[in-house]
């Protein structure tokens, strides 16, 4: 009840401040006409309906979003049922008028990013003989907390198979059904302000009912088949069509070529993957994913965009058709329509949360990313198993992001691993490889002339990567790209079918003026341009006008040690007197819980650096109700978080693990003594910070919850024990970052959050920058800006 509790606290606050307590007498269900000669008495039953299985998918199998699904009280459910099922069904039916009211138990809440989304009971199906409505009694929902009775939560078209009563049994079956108005106008959560499950995104799962008349036995079957577990086509979803392997050549597996995928029905965007051939299948493969012709979003004002796409490796269960696209009705998860991997996120144009992105597009539609792919082997996304690319194609499929179904940016592209069948495989001779190793002798910038410049332009620097526009005659070639004024080698990278390029950034570059070169395999300088790199600085003070004591000469020293009330303990090393940029520490964690609350070695805890209200106590914590970004805040980012796994939990490759007892040991680095997140402005010289861990993946553990305190000052004596963090000016993202990957932005929900002042949406920003930060590489690319890390 926990959550419940934390879902009526904060979000009952924040919408008695929007006004919207009032809300939910509109949509109410309409009652049918009263009982009538020809009626059937139903007298028990069972009612099936998954509300919507993408729904579903995006709660229970994204981590960030902190989800879950729960039904009790004569509702049962177990996560990955195609269906929620709902008892005792009572009413009446009237097959020859198409009308009935029958009512059933079950109590059913939908939890996501530390909201309710639908909490409610009380489920009725009322059919009048036009339409078949679901009508519920709300308890709480994303955007009223207040109880609304009577709400017509989605209805269906009727026809003459709605009703049908044979043998002393009723069967109710309900097809091709919308959300209501009130549902995702008054009830299930906006982006932006726009409802997220309105039209034409408002679909809703079929359902059906086997019902129990007077003077039959209970306990009917439950009709065949599931409505929202359409039968598959041939071959089954969980049994992959194979396809022949071989015995690969040793002397030629080395990966080449451009695999490009054809537009799908009615798109334009489309995928190329390189190399796109002879990945092995054994072993890791660096490759470029590039996305072309996307539809890139509306056009704002940079940092204010939002949305955009998933972009995941795996495999279709019908290869060769579009079965897979959720704009054509496909499900996704093991032995569904689409199986794949850990996803990326690709953001619209000018996205507020670009910075978090593995990507963003340009006005154009095209972005790109760097990834690597671990081998024929990938662990599904969804849990219960690998999928085997050598056992049936796997490919980059790419999709709306955040639940929204966008036909317009669906597209596959398939790639090749060695061991697959290499008959329809280009000619390696036909593609260009990348030379095998840096150029002897890189320019210098004496070595950079008018007469050699060329026609190069930079078109974006961001905190990791730089993307360039260069000659049309280099398309399709690879060029190496030097990073001066000392000349560092940053790899050699091909020209995609646009003339751009995109470098990944020494990670250790400094702020200033630099210099892009590119140089052809021989070393030749065949372009080059000027940038400048930036990242922001921390904060130099506060409202009040303080300013962080002065930081030259400091001795790091000591260590401190932070417990919890399950006994397990985290020492921080050096704690005194810390560097106000970039200080590694060595954490040492002994008694941590060696799994999660569900019993399973999934996950681990999270590794963070921020403040806890000391006024919460012990409740600054998830599993006592504590809420990210206001009882405990840290700084934001992928370069700040990390997580130590719990004993034998696979899907966080090179990072620490624990021992059989839950101890553990890892290096991490305090980006700044002061930084902005969360809409604070937190100054650890006033305010008690300090590292903190707590359960991973979205799952509260409370033995893994601990707080330890470290100090910038040699005492700790500058801290305020009353002090609190101030509200940021600006846009209220992460600053401070010293490692060079910085956030500067909350995500797209913050410029929501601005614009609202709705701290709901808060809770949106700071899952995502948790999933697309530290779990960006689980489950299936481990991105090698990370390697440095580590």
């Amino acid at each position: 009840m926990i959550s419940r509790l934390r879902s009526a606290t904060v979000g009952g606050a924040l919408v008695a401040a929007l006004g919207l307590a009032g809300i939910g007498l509109a949509g109410t269900g309409a009652q049918p006409a009263a009982a009538a000669d020809g009626d059937v008495q139903v007298t028990d039953g069972t009612f099936e309906w998954g509300i919507r299985a993408s729904i579903r998918n995006y709660l229970e199998n994204f981590d960030h979003t902190e989800g879950s699904i729960s039904a009790y009280n004569g509702a049962t459910y177990t996560t990955g049922d195609s269906a929620i099922v709902f008892s005792k069904a009572s009413g009446w039916a009237n097959e020859s008028q198409g009308t009935a009211e029958v009512s059933f138990d079950g109590e059913v809440e939908m939890l996501g990013f530390g909201e309710s989304w639908l909490w409610f009971d009380n489920l009725r199906v009322q059919i009048d003989g036009e339409s078949a409505d679901i009508v519920v009694d709300m308890t709480e929902s994303f955007n009223t907390k207040e109880p609304t009775a009577d709400v017509v939560l989605a209805s269906y078209p009727v026809d003459g198979d709605t009703i049908a009563v044979a043998d002393g049994s009723v069967s109710l079956n309900l097809t091709d059904g919308l959300f209501s108005t009130a549902a995702w106008d008054e009830h299930l959560p906006k982006l932006g302000g726009a409802p997220t499950y309105g039209p034409p995104n408002d679909m809703v799962d079929d359902a059906s009912a086997s019902l129990v008349t007077e003077g039959e036995a209970t306990d009917p079957e439950p009709t065949d088949p599931e409505p929202t577990d359409p039968e598959p086509t041939d071959p089954e979803p969980t049994d992959p069509v194979p396809t022949p392997t071989v015995d690969p050549d040793p002397n030629d597996e080395v990966a080449y070529g451009v695999s490009q995928g054809e537009p799908l029905s009615g798109t334009e965007s489309y995928i190329t993957v390189t190399p796109g051939y002879a990945l092995d299948a054994d072993g890791a493969t660096l490759v470029r994913i590039e996305g072309f012709n996307f539809n890139p979003g509306p056009a704002t004002e940079p940092g204010t965009g939002s949305g955009g796409i998933y972009v995941g490796f795996g495999q279709a269960a019908n290869p060769g058709t579009e079965e897979w696209r959720r704009s054509k009705g496909g499900f996704t998860g093991p032995g569904a329509d689409l199986d794949y991997g850990s996803p990326r996120f690709v953001a619209h144009q000018n996205s507020a949360d670009g910075e978090v992105a593995d990507a963003m597009m340009d006005a154009s539609g095209y972005w790109s990313f760097t990834v690597e792919v671990p081998g024929a082997a990938i662990p599904s996304f969804f849990g219960g198993g690998e999928i085997d690319c050598l056992a049936s194609q796997c490919g980059v499929f790419s999709f709306g992001a955040h639940g929204v179904i966008n036909a317009d940016n669906e597209a596959y592209t398939p790639v090749y691993f060695t061991g697959q069948d290499e008959s329809d495989w280009p000619p390696r001779g036909d593609s260009d490889e990348p030379p095998v190793s840096a150029p002897e002798q890189l320019p210098t910038l004496a070595d950079l002339t008018d007469a050699n410049r060329g026609q190069v332009s930079i078109l974006n620097v961001g905190t990791t990567n730089l993307t360039a526009q260069v000659p049309d005659d280099l398309a399709g070639s690879w060029i190496g790209a030097v990073v001066l004024s000392d000349p560092q080698f940053a790899g050699w990278v091909r020209v995609n079918d646009a003339g751009r390029i995109d470098v990944r950034l020494p990670g250790d570059l400094a702020e200033g003026d630099h210099t892009l070169a590119i140089v052809n395999a021989a070393g030749d300088v065949v372009g080059w341009a000027p940038f400048i790199y930036e990242q922001p600085e921390p904060i130099d003070d506060n409202d009040d006008g303080k300013t962080t004591p002065p930081s030259t000469e400091k001795n790091p020293h000591g260590e401190s040690t932070g417990t919890n009330e399950a006994g397990a303990t985290l020492t921080v090393s050096p704690a005194y007197e810390l560097a106000d940029k970039s200080q590694v520490v060595t954490l040492t964690g002994e008694g941590y819980p060696t799994q999660n609350a569900a019993g399973s070695n999934f996950g681990g805890a999270y590794i963070l650096f921020g403040w806890i209200d000391p006024d919460a106590g012990t409740d600054w914590a998830p599993s006592k109700g504590g809420t990210t970004g206001f009882t405990y805040v840290y700084i934001e980012g992928e370069d700040n978080q990390s997580i130590v796994s719990y004993p034998g939990n696979t899907t966080t490759p090179g990072f620490p693990e624990m021992d059989a007892d839950g101890n553990w040991e890892a290096e991490y680095t305090i980006a700044a003594s002061q930084f902005t997140a969360f809409n604070q402005q937190i100054d650890c010289y006033e305010v008690q910070c300090g590292v903190i861990t707590i359960g991973a993946h979205g799952q509260a553990n409370a033995g893994a919850e601990v707080f330890t305190p470290v100090f910038f000052d040699a005492d700790g004596s500058s801290i305020d024990d009353d002090a609190r963090p101030g509200a940021a000016a600006g846009d209220g993202g992460t600053s401070g970052n010293a490692t060079g990957n910085t956030v500067t932005g909350n995500g797209v929900n913050t410029a929501v959050l601005q614009s609202q002042n709705d701290g709901r949406t808060l809770l949106f920003a700071s899952a995502l920058i948790i999933a697309l930060g530290v779990l960006g590489l689980s489950m299936l690319w481990a991105a090698p800006r990370f390697s440095s890390r580590r």
